[in-house]
């Protein structure tokens, strides 16, 4: 099932990825999981794992191309503590499905 997933301020979070210009494709970055991701992605080959999710400021370190190694690596660890998370169920985040209940799209949605 589909969630929605916010910082609790509602500032932005981003997935920062790497991107191939040859194949013009591009690798999200994953981690081991914190406490809410754990509860989310529980089974299958992806169990216990996470996107890395920055706040802004890191986001802005990530695509600098000066960045270090060393700080690539600091900021590949990074993790934002599950009680700066707020998660719940939609119904859908692909495509134009509209939902049976007829409440916007980041809404709660019962499964």
């Amino acid at each position: 099932m589909p969630w929605y997933i916010q910082l609790t301020s509602k500032a932005p979070l981003l997935i920062p990825s790497l991107f191939n210009p040859r194949t013009e494709t591009f690798a999200m970055l994953t981690r081991d999981g914190n406490d809410l991701f754990r509860n989310i992605h529980n089974d299958g080959p992806n169990k216990d794992r996470m996107p890395l999710l920055l706040p802004i400021e890191q986001a802005l370190e990530w695509i600098d191309p000066q960045l270090s190694d060393k700080h690539k690596q600091k900021l590949i660890a990074f993790e934002i503590p599950s009680s700066q998370l707020k998660a719940h169920t939609v119904y859908a985040i692909r495509g134009n499905l509209s939902r049976p209940d007829g409440k916007d799209v980041n809404e709660m949605y019962e499964w």
